[in-house]
C-alpha cells in the first residue's frame, strides 16, 4: 500500500474531514466566480501537480490541427502566480492539453477563465472538477485523484464523486485499484505497456483488485494477453477463489439464497464491527498503539467503511 501511495501526485493534505470539505466549497466557488482574459503564451506555466499526467500525442496533433484551424473554442482555467511580467504570471489549472496544442500551432494567446485560488490543495480540487467532467484521462489519473482527494483532503467517496461526475459506485470501484501490485498498475499505463501490448481494461483491473496480491499479476497477464475475456473474468477468479480457499463474490442465481445471504452477511458484519470496537476500548492504550505502529487499522477500518458505503450506494439503486 505504502508503495503504491509513493507513487502518487504530491498535494497539500488537511487534518479534518472539515477542513477538506471547507476546500471543496473554495474550489467551487472559485470555478463560479471565475473571470474571462486573453493571455500571452508566454506567460503561462504548468500545474505541476495536476491530475492529467499522459497525454497521448496522436490526439493532441489532431487537437493542435483544429485549433489551427477553427481556434481555440473551450477557454481553460488559470490561477494568478508570483512573478514574470508586471509581477505576476499564470499557472495552468485546468486545460493544459489546450495549451500544448497552441503552442505546438504557434499561436501566441490562450482564452482562459481566471479563478482565485491561493493554495495547492484548493487548486488540485478545481482541476480534478474541471478535469474529469471530460475524457481522454487514464484510468490511473483518475484513481490516483480520487485517492488524493480521499485519504490527503480527507472528502467522502460520495463527496468526490458528486463534485467529479461518477457514479458513487463507480468511484469506490476505482479507489479500490489502489490494492492493485505495482506490476497490475503499470498494466493500466498507457506509457509503461510494452509495444504491441494493449493497456489492461479498467473493468478487468476493478475486478483483479479484489484478488490478494500475490494471484493479482498472473491472471492479469492472461486478460492483457487475450487468454482470458473480460466476460469470463468473473468465473475465472471465482474458479481461483475456490482453488485457494478464498471467499467468492460471484452472485448466486437463487433469489431467496441472495436474500439470506445478504440478511446473513449483514448480522456477521455488524456482529464484527461490534466485537471489534470492544476489543479496542478494552485493551490497554499501550499496546494499542504497539499495534499501530505495526499495522494500519485505520486504513483497514476505511476499506471496510469504503465497502460498506458501496453496498448502501447499491441498496440506493433498488429504492
Amino acid at each position: 500500500m505504502d508503495q503504491l501511495l509513493s507513487d502518487l501526485p504530491t498535494s497539500v493534505g488537511v487534518q479534518t474531514r472539515e477542513e477538506g470539505r471547507a476546500l471543496l466549497e473554495k474550489a467551487r466557488v472559485a470555478i463560479a466566480s471565475a473571470r474571462y482574459e486573453v493571455v500571452p503564451v508566454h506567460r503561462i506555466r504548468p500545474m505541476t501537480n495536476q491530475p492529467r499526467k499522459f497525454f497521448n500525442p496522436d490526439r493532441l496533433q489532431k487537437l493542435q490541427s483544429s485549433i489551427t484551424q477553427i481556434g481555440q473554442l473551450m477557454p481553460g482555467y488559470l490561477r494568478v502566480v508570483p512573478g514574470g511580467e508586471g509581477g505576476h504570471d499564470f499557472e495552468l489549472v485546468d486545460g493544459e492539453r489546450r495549451w500544448r496544442a497552441i503552442v505546438l500551432a504557434n499561436i501566441p494567446t490562450y482564452r482562459a477563465m481566471i479563478v482565485d485560488i491561493d493554495d495547492e490543495a484548493a487548486q488540485y480540487l478545481v482541476s480534478a472538477i474541471a478535469n474529469f467532467n471530460r475524457e481522454g484521462h487514464t484510468v490511473l489519473e483518475i484513481v490516483d485523484s480520487i485517492v488524493n482527494m480521499h485519504e490527503q483532503l480527507k472528502l467522502t467517496i460520495q463527496e468526490i464523486a458528486d463534485s467529479i461526475g461518477f457514479h458513487p459506485i463507480y468511484a469506490t470501484n476505482l479507489y479500490g485499484l489502489r490494492r492493485l501490485t505495482i506490476e497490475v498498475r503499470d498494466m493500466l499505463d498507457p506509457e509503461l505497456v510494452p509495444k504491441g501490448k494493449k493497456v489492461l481494461p479498467p473493468a478487468a483491473a476493478i475486478e483483479i483488485s479484489r484478488l490478494p496480491q500475490d494471484l493479482q499479476a498472473p491472471l492479469a497477464r492472461r486478460v492483457r494477453d487475450g487468454k482470458v475475456s473480460v466476460r469470463s473474468l468473473r468465473g475465472e477468479i471465482e474458479a481461483l477463489s475456490t482453488q485457494e480457499g478464498l471467499t467468492t463474490r460471484g452472485r448466486m442465481s437463487d433469489p431467496h439464497s441472495q436474500r439470506r445471504a445478504i440478511e446473513r452477511r449483514i448480522s456477521q458484519a455488524r456482529s464484527e464491527c461490534r466485537e471489534v470496537r470492544e476489543l479496542l476500548e478494552t485493551a490497554p492504550p499501550a499496546i494499542i498503539r504497539g499495534w499501530v505502529a505495526r499495522v494500519s487499522y485505520r486504513t483497514e477500518i476505511t476499506l471496510a467503511q469504503e465497502d460498506l458505503a458501496a453496498a448502501l450506494a447499491a441498496m440506493d439503486q433498488v429504492k
